[in-house]
């Protein structure tokens, strides 16, 4: 199952009636178009931090921007994001939102998977 997100309004080259397939967090990310053999991006680079990241999975982009390991990973192998602070630029205050939606997504999950392994550790009990 695919989610689907809405481009946001802010965005004015966005088409009104415009709709996004993927994990939100690749909104974070600017890619160079190529598609690596499993069908994700080659080659990324964070909008905050300007980190650029070869065959980068959704769980490594999520733990780069929150400084966290997410689903179970022991360490998320990928530097934190530091944003870049400019004069004139709210690249950090974006990064602060982006980070608390990013982790509230993040926790869902990691609730869903930790609910949905306990099941299956109870079903392989009985």
């Amino acid at each position: 199952m695919e989610d689907v997100v809405e481009l946001s309004s802010q965005d004015p080259d966005a088409d009104a009636d415009a709709v996004q397939t993927g994990p939100i967090i690749w909104n974070y990310y600017k890619s160079d178009g190529v598609q690596s053999r499993r069908g994700g991006a080659k080659n990324i680079t964070c909008t905050f931090c300007d980190t650029p990241f070869t065959g980068c999975s959704s769980s490594r982009a999520y733990a780069h921007i929150l400084g966290r390991a997410v689903l179970g990973q022991k360490r998320p192998n990928i530097g934190a994001c530091k944003p870049i602070r400019k004069d004139n630029d709210d690249r950090y205050a974006q990064f602060k939102i982006a980070q608390r939606i990013l982790n509230n997504e993040m926790m869902a999950k990691e609730r869903l998977h930790s609910s949905s392994k306990a099941k299956q550790s109870v079903l392989e009990l009985t």
